[in-house]
C-alpha cells in the first residue's frame, strides 16, 4: 500500500483546473530565499487511487512528470532505465546498484511530498531496488547517508534542483565531509592495490624499467601551485608512479619536476630496477641524473627537440633574405626523426653526421658530407623532389641554416634522442588529467592527488585499447586539422569505447570503509603548509584602515 503522503495519478487522475491554476500560482509567489511555495495546495481534496485515503489539504505537493524524472537522473548519474508498461513507470535496467545508482527518485505516475528528507526516498520499497535495500538494512546510518553524496554527485546540478522542488538534501558540509572521510581515501587506496600489482608483475619479469617522465603544472605559466611528475613504464604502457610536489616544498615552481623526479627515484630504489629513462631535456633533470644515477641511461624525447628546432627553424623564415627556406622546413624535421629512427642506438656520432647532412642537401650538395655519413641515402631526385628550390651557397638562408645545425649544444642532445621509446603516452595521460583536474579549477593538495590518480586508474584500465572497426571489418580512421598543422591534417584511430570497471573497485572500496568503524578507517594524507602560511597575516581592522584606493572618489 502506498502511504498518505504521496499522490499516485495516473492518465485518468489528472488534476482539476483550479488545482493547476493554483499549483502555477504558488510558484509564481515563491519565497526565493527559502525556496519553498507561499501559497500551498488547499482547495480541493482527492483521493488515493489504490488506497481512497484522503490526502491532507495542507499538504504542499510537487508533481514530477516522467520528463523531470528522466533529467533528474541523468544529473545523478543513473543508469539506463526501461519503462514498465504494467506501472507505466521507470524500471531500472540490469546491472550492479552500489552507490544507489539505479535510485528510483521519483515515476511517471508518482509525487514528491515537500519537506520530507531525501533519505525518506531512498528507504522507500517503491523507490529503491531491492539489490539497494538489502544494502541499506546491513549497513549503517552512514553508509546511507554515503549513498544520499554518491547519488547525488554533481552537487552543482542536481542539489539545486531538487531544492528548487522543496525536497530536502543535505548541505555542503557533508557532502564534502563524505569526500574527505570515505571517497578520496577510497581512491587512495584502490590505487595503491593496483599500483602494488603492476609493481609485482614487473618484479616477475625481472627486467630492467624503461620509463618515461615528464611535469605537470596544475595552471599555465610559470608560478603554478602543484606540479605532477608521471612515471610510466612505456614498454607496459602503464602509469606506474604519480608524484604530486606543492611549490612551497622545493623552493618555487620552477623546481618542481625535479623534486618530483626525485621522490620518483626513491619510491623505486629498493623495488626495481630503472634501465633506461626517457624524458625532456629539462636541465636540471639531465644533470641530477648525470649525477646521481650513473647506471641508469637516459635518452631525449624525439618530439621535444623537434618542436625546438620547429621553432628556430620559423623564426629564421622571417628574416628578410630567408623565405626560400620555408619550403624546407618540414624536409629538415624529417630528416631529424630519420636520422633518429635509421640509426642504433648507441651510434651517437652516426646520427649527428645524419643530422648535419641537411645543411648540404639544401644546397644540392649529396656527396662528400664528411664524418660516418658521406654521402646521401636517398636515390637520383626526380619530379617534385628535384623541382623544389635549392638554397643559394653562402646565402643568408644557408649561413642562418649551418649555424643553427651545427649548433654544438643541439648536436649533444640529437646524440642521445630514443629510437625506440617517447614520452608521446606521457603527454596524452597529461591532456587525460584535464578531463579530472582542469586548469582553471582551484583544488586542495589532498583533492589534486586524488584527481590525478583517478586519472591515474582510467589511463590504466583503457590504456591498450584496440580500433575500432566497421561491419565490414574494416579499421576505422578519422580526420583532424589541428592549429599547429596550419590547415595541414591529421590522421587518427578510432579506438573502441572506454571501460570503468575501476568504478566497482571504487565502489566496493567505499562499502569497506563505511563498514569500518571511524578508528579503522585510514589516517588522512598529511597536507604541506598552504603557500599563504609563511606570510604575516594583519589586523582585519588595521588593514582595512590602512587601505586607501589609488583613483580619486567622490
Amino acid at each position: 500500500m502506498a502511504p498518505e503522503n504521496q499522490l499516485h495519478l495516473t492518465s485518468h487522475h489528472r488534476l482539476p483546473l483550479a488545482a493547476e491554476a493554483a499549483r502555477r500560482q504558488s510558484w509564481s509567489n515563491t519565497n526565493w530565499k527559502t525556496r519553498r511555495p507561499a501559497v500551498q495546495l488547499h482547495h480541493h481534496q482527492y483521493q488515493a487511487p489504490q488506497t481512497g485515503n484522503p490526502v491532507a489539504p495542507s499538504q504542499r505537493l510537487i508533481l514530477l512528470t516522467s520528463q523531470i524524472c528522466q533529467k533528474v537522473g541523468k544529473h545523478l548519474g543513473m543508469r539506463s532505465a526501461t519503462r514498465n508498461p504494467n506501472t507505466s513507470s521507470l524500471a531500472p535496467a540490469s546491472g550492479n546498484c552500489y552507490s544507489g545508482a539505479t535510485v528510483h527518485l521519483a515515476a511517471a505516475s508518482t509525487s514528491v511530498t515537500c519537506g520530507q528528507p531525501l533519505e525518506h526516498y531512498l528507504r522507500s520499497t517503491k523507490h529503491v531496488t531491492p539489490v539497494c535495500r538489502q544494502l541499506s538494512g546491513r549497513v549503517n546510518r552512514a553508509l546511507e547517508t554515503s549513498l544520499q553524496a554518491t547519488c547525488c554527485c554533481l552537487q552543482a546540478y542536481c542539489l539545486p534542483v531538487l531544492n528548487h522542488m522543496g525536497v530536502m538534501t543535505y548541505v555542503k558540509r557533508t557532502f564534502f565531509s563524505h569526500q574527505r572521510d570515505i571517497l578520496l581515501p577510497a581512491i587512495q587506496g584502490v590505487w595503491t592495490q593496483q599500483q602494488a600489482a603492476h609493481i609485482a608483475m614487473l618484479q616477475t619479469e625481472g627486467r630492467p624499467l624503461v620509463l618515461g617522465g615528464d611535469g605537470r603544472a596544475d595552471s599555465p605559466g610559470h608560478c603554478a601551485k602543484f606540479g605532477t611528475y608521471t612515471t610510466m613504464e612505456l614498454e607496459s604502457n602503464v602509469v606506474l608512479d604519480l608524484q604530486l610536489v606543492q611549490s612551497n616544498e622545493c623552493g618555487g615552481s620552477y623546481h618542481m619536476e625535479l623534486e618530483g623526479l626525485k621522490r620518483m627515484v626513491a619510491f623505486f630504489e629498493d623495488i626495481l630496477e630503472i634501465g633506461t629513462l626517457v624524458t625532456d631535456r629539462h636541465r636540471q633533470i639531465a644533470k641530477w641524473i648525470r649525477e646521481n644515477m650513473p647506471y641508469t641511461k637516459h635518452l631525449y624525447d624525439i618530439w621535444h627537440v623537434a618542436k625546438s628546432v620547429g621553432k628556430k627553424l620559423k623564426a629564421i623564415c622571417k628574416l628578410k633574405g630567408c623565405e626560400d627556406l620555408k619550403a624546407w622546413q618540414q624536409s629538415i624535421i624529417n630528416n631529424l626523426y630519420w636520422a633518429v629512427v635509421s640509426s642504433t642506438q648507441d651510434d651517437a656520432e652516426l646520427i649527428v653526421d645524419k643530422w648535419k647532412s641537411a645543411e648540404r642537401h639544401v644546397l644540392n650538395l649529396h656527396r662528400g658530407h664528411g664524418g660516418k655519413f658521406p654521402t646521401c641515402a636517398h636515390k637520383r631526385l626526380q619530379g617534385r623532389a628535384h623541382k623544389k628550390k635549392w638554397i643559394k651557397p653562402s646565402s643568408l638562408s644557408a649561413v642562418k641554416l649551418e649555424k643553427l645545425v651545427t649548433d654544438k649544444m643541439l648536436c649533444k642532445d640529437i646524440g642521445k634522442l630514443s629510437a625506440v621509446h617517447q614520452t608521446s603516452k606521457v603527454e596524452g595521460f597529461h591532456s587525460l588529467i584535464l578531463q579530472f583536474a582542469p586548469k582553471s579549477y582551484v583544488y586542495s593538495y589532498t583533492a589534486m592527488l586524488c584527481r590525478t590518480l583517478l586519472a591515474g586508474l582510467h589511463y590504466n584500465e583503457n590504456a591498450s585499447r584496440h580500433t575500432a572497426t566497421t561491419k565490414a571489418g574494416e579499421q576505422r580512421f578519422k580526420i583532424r586539422y589541428p592549429k599547429y598543422k596550419a590547415g595541414g591534417h591529421v590522421v587518427k584511430k578510432i579506438l573502441v569505447e572506454a571501460t570503468f570497471s575501476y568504478v566497482d573497485d571504487l565502489m566496493r572500496e567505499v562499502v569497506d570503509l563505511c563498514k569500518a568503524p571511524s578508528a579503522d578507517r585510514p589516517v588522512q594524507l598529511e597536507e604541506p603548509p598552504t603557500l599563504s602560511s609563511a606570510m604575516e597575516k594583519p589586523d582585519k581592522a588595521e588593514a582595512i584602515k590602512a587601505h586607501a584606493s589609488r583613483f580619486k572618489t567622490k
